[in-house]
């Protein structure tokens, strides 16, 4: 898990690299009722929109979740932005699994 990080004018930095330039991609958001098996689980991704049933993936192991997945200009990585509830709290991680994005031009 990494910490968030903003910049004096609060633009959100890479928590890998520190690069100012992020991009958002792929956004999941699942309403849920506590320990339901599924949710109403919505994905938005560039001009495409799901929706189904599947709470697979979401963020809570028993309420409602968002993820927003992120790619930096600096390393590339891909990572996301999960937020969580949990018995009356909120939890919010940043996560990666060493993705680099299909706009890397690297080595």
């Amino acid at each position: 898990m990494s910490v968030l990080k903003y910049n004096e004018d609060g633009v959100y930095l890479c928590p890998f690299c520190g690069f100012e330039y992020t991009h958002h991609g792929k956004v999941e958001v699942y309403g849920r009722c506590e320990d339901d098996k599924n949710s109403n689980h919505v994905t938005v991704e560039r001009y495409n929109v799901k929706v189904d049933r599947s709470n697979e993936g979401n963020p809570s192991s028993r309420r409602e979740g968002i993820s927003i997945q992120f790619w930096c200009e600096g390393c590339h990585r891909i990572h996301y932005l999960k937020i969580a509830q949990h018995k009356g709290n909120t939890i919010i991680e940043v996560t990666d699994n060493g993705e680099l994005s299909d706009d890397y031009m690297g080595p």
